[in-house]
């Protein structure tokens, strides 16, 4: 199963990648739904390579894993965090 500290990894991960990714854009391209949509497909790629290491997550995550990326606005860095939670 993955840990706190593996999820945690995947979250500094996504930040970077979507912070890397936003930096550059205009106010108008920063929207919530586009960085909210980018960092859940960053999110799936990086859990769909960890499933495919793993045929016990295979069976387990065969109708979709549980994690989803959300946001928070951060008023300091105006950005926005991404944070990663289950369904449960």
């Amino acid at each position: 199963m993955i840990n706190d500290a593996l999820i945690q990894q995947l979250q500094k991960v996504v930040q970077m990648n979507v912070n890397m990714e936003f930096r550059s854009k205009s106010e108008t391209e920063k929207t919530p739904d586009k960085v909210k949509a980018f960092a859940q497909k960053q999110l799936d790629f990086f859990i769909t390579g960890i499933a495919k290491e793993s045929p016990e997550l295979q069976k387990l995550w065969v109708k979709g894993h549980p994690f989803h990326a959300t946001l928070r606005f951060n008023a300091m860095t105006r950005f926005y965090d991404i944070l990663i939670t289950t369904a449960d």
